[in-house]
């Protein structure tokens, strides 16, 4: 039986896949007499960690919202293209939302706008934010009888991330401008997709993020990295495994 801890890195690798979730927040007296429950559908990506980051504009319903109850719950959905929807993984996250300003914020939406390019359209816009979903807990539910409650601390990477934080830059220029080649093999052999000109949007601790045309595919790592030593071991361990195939 899977620990708490392998469960706790399913779901991580299960939230990183998602570049879209559905946010459930509690409408204020203002916007519903009723206070009752609203859902909206939100972009996300990922800080290093693996807290949620979104970008929302103050005229949202969800923003107004959160910034009078803090307090609501993010949808991620693992079951796209599968034939019974019910039979994948799904994780609901309960937690609070957390406005970000300063240095914190400026990293979070340079993560943000990589991975969602239309962003960048209204990135300088006064009204839009930069908020981190910090969860308290999760629920997996990944088919019938795979049901378990686990808390964030399971799931959050712990260690110190700040190298590859200041290395990210480098590293996805590099493999985007040098190894270009080594990403089509990575996408077409390793992940099975067609196409070339797959780049790299982002790297984690836990793999980077692909991209072609508007289409996004994640390649896990085999072991954590921390540095960008460690990841320039994983990219070739990658493409030999990628050029053997």
């Amino acid at each position: 039986m899977a620990n708490d801890q392998d469960i706790g890195k399913d779901i991580r690798l299960l939230l990183r896949g998602c570049d879209r979730a559905s946010l459930a927040v509690n409408l204020n007296k203002d916007q519903d007499q009723n206070q009752s429950a609203y859902v909206a559908l939100v972009l996300v990506a990922f800080d290093m960690k693996s807290h949620p980051i979104l970008f929302i504009s103050n005229l949202a319903e969800h923003t107004k919202a959160v910034k009078e109850n803090p307090v609501c719950s993010l949808l991620l959905d693992g079951t796209t293209g599968r034939r019974d929807p019910l039979t994948g993984a799904r994780v609901t996250l309960q937690g609070e939302i957390e406005f970000l300003d300063g240095i914190e914020a400026e990293q979070a939406k340079t993560r943000y706008i990589s991975r969602h390019n239309s962003a960048r359209m209204y990135q300088d816009f006064p009204d839009f934010n930069v908020v981190r979903f910090n969860p308290t807990r999760a629920h997996l539910v990944a088919g019938f009888g795979k049901i378990h409650w686990i808390t964030w601390a399971d799931i959050l990477i712990n260690e110190n991330v700040s190298e590859l934080t200041l290395a990210e830059t480098d590293i996805v220029t590099h493999m985007n401008e040098d190894h270009a080649d080594v990403l089509n093999l990575i996408a077409n052999k390793l992940l099975k997709q067609k196409g070339v000109g797959w780049q790299i949007t982002g790297v984690d601790p836990d793999g980077c993020d692909l991209q072609l045309e508007g289409q996004m595919i994640r390649y896990p790592f085999e072991s954590l990295v921390y540095t960008a030593d460690d990841a320039r071991k994983e990219f070739v361990a990658a493409a030999k495994l990628a050029r053997s195939a």
